[in-house]
């Protein structure tokens, strides 16, 4: 049987992310932050009004 021939790669990790289309690489990276603040947000929100409502001891507003 024959060994496999391995292939060493001798280009650092970041020529590879470097080369090709930016804009395509600048889009994904505003659609993933774009992605994680919408997702974030009514968490944040719903944390922010238990608190205060907590804070003023106005349970009601929890119903709310």
């Amino acid at each position: 049987m024959q060994k496999a021939k391995l292939s060493i790669v001798t280009k650092p990790l970041l020529s590879w992310i470097f080369t090709g289309n930016q804009k395509l690489k600048l889009l994904l990276l505003l659609t993933v932050v774009a992605t994680v603040i919408i997702r974030v947000a009514p968490l944040e929100m719903q944390k922010r009004i238990v608190n205060q409502a907590i804070k003023l001891k106005a349970f009601d507003l929890l119903l709310i």
